[in-house]
């Protein structure tokens, strides 16, 4: 089966990691809690931006939430973190790269202009 690295063990990463081994992957995940951890599941308790290597993976999934609800935290979650992710793949760059963001880069501010400029 696949090595796959999930960038945010937390309330989508932590089930679908549990799926992806119980299915017989190899799961490694990124987290930045003291939680507990699913049998199976290598984790990485870093913040992405401190982690300097990571192993070679066949997939990353990218799961990070924002920090806040500014468009600072924005970028950082959904720009920045993820071309970091992918500068420490030296060796080998991952087949896939699927990026789930948050619908809470939307605004409510009721303007025609609802959609957060920097995505």
């Amino acid at each position: 089966m696949a090595k796959i690295l999930i960038v945010g063990y937390g309330y989508i990463g932590e089930p679908l990691a549990q799926e992806l081994v119980s299915r017989g992957n190899e799961v490694v995940a990124i987290c930045r809690s003291n939680k507990a951890y699913t049998n199976g599941v290598s984790i990485i308790k870093e913040d992405i931006f401190q982690i300097n290597e990571l192993p070679d993976v066949d997939a990353v999934i990218y799961l990070i939430s924002a920090d806040g609800h500014t468009e600072d935290f924005y970028t950082k979650a959904y720009i920045e973190g993820p071309q970091r992710i992918w500068s420490l793949f030296k060796n080998k760059k991952p087949y896939r790269f699927l990026f789930a963001s948050s619908t809470s880069v939307f605004t409510s501010r009721g303007s025609k202009e609802t959609f957060w400029r920097g995505c």
